[in-house]
C-alpha cells in the first residue's frame, strides 16, 4: 500500500470523471478527493515522488527519532523530519509561484549537527542555508519565483561527513499556487 497525491489541472465544478488503472493488482483503502486551496497549501499535503536519507524514513510531523519538531527552543506542528543526508523529491508540474520553508537541526540531536540544507528546482540550486549547527535557530529560505519548477528537490547534507548526527527539519514549508485560470474555476 502506498500514498500518492494526483494533481488534477482544468477540473471544473460539477461531475468530473477520474479513472487510475494499476498495471498489477494493488491494495488501496480509499481514495479522498479534495480542491486545492487558493492560498499556501502546506508541503506535507504533497507527498513526495522520491524519499531516501541515511537511515529509516523520513517522517511527516515529527523528527527523525519520531519526537515532535523542535529546532531550538521552537515547536512545529507541520514538516518533515530527516536524518543527514537525506533527499526529498515533490513533482510539482510548474503550479506553483512562490516557495517557502523554514530549516535547522532537531534539538533531539542536542546540539550536535552540522546540515546544509538546500533547495533545487527541475536540478538547479534555488536556495541553501549555508552550513548550520544544532545551536542555531530556525532559518526561512524563500523561492521567489519558481513558476516554470516542474521538480521540487530538497536536500540536507552532513557538512562534518556522513557519520555526523544531521537530524534536520523542514518545517512549515508552504506552496503557493499560480493564479487559476477562470475557465479552471468555473
Amino acid at each position: 500500500v502506498r500514498e500518492s497525491s494526483l494533481f488534477l489541472p482544468e477540473v471544473r465544478s460539477g461531475v468530473n470523471r477520474i479513472t487510475i488503472r494499476h498495471l498489477d493488482p494493488g491494495a488501496t483503502a480509499s481514495w479522498t478527493v479534495s480542491p486545492l486551496p487558493d492560498g499556501p497549501l502546506d508541503l506535507a499535503y504533497w507527498d513526495p515522488l522520491n524519499a531516501a536519507q541515511a537511515k529509516g524514513f523520513p517522517l511527516q510531523a515529527c523528527s527523525a527519532r519520531g519526537t515532535p519538531l523542535r529546532i531550538g527552543e521552537r515547536t512545529f506542528e507541520t514538516g518533515i523530519g530527516t536524518l543527514a543526508p537525506s533527499y526529498l523529491e515533490f513533482p510539482l508540474q510548474q503550479r506553483f509561484e512562490r516557495f517557502e520553508v523554514t530549516v535547522g537541526i532537531d534539538a533531539v540531536g542536542r546540539g550536535r549537527g552540522n546540515v546544509v540544507f538546500s533547495i533545487f528546482g527541475d536540478g538547479q540550486l534555488l536556495a541553501t542555508s549555508g552550513p548550520m549547527t544544532g545551536f542555531m535557530p530556525p532559518q526561512t529560505l524563500k523561492i521567489e519565483t519558481m513558476g516554470s519548477v516542474s521538480r521540487l528537490a530538497l536536500r540536507a547534507i552532513n557538512e562534518k561527513g556522513e557519520d555526523a548526527e544531521g537530524f534536520a527539519d523542514w518545517v512549515d514549508a508552504r506552496l503557493y499556487p499560480k493564479a487559476r485560470s477562470p475557465k479552471a474555476i468555473e
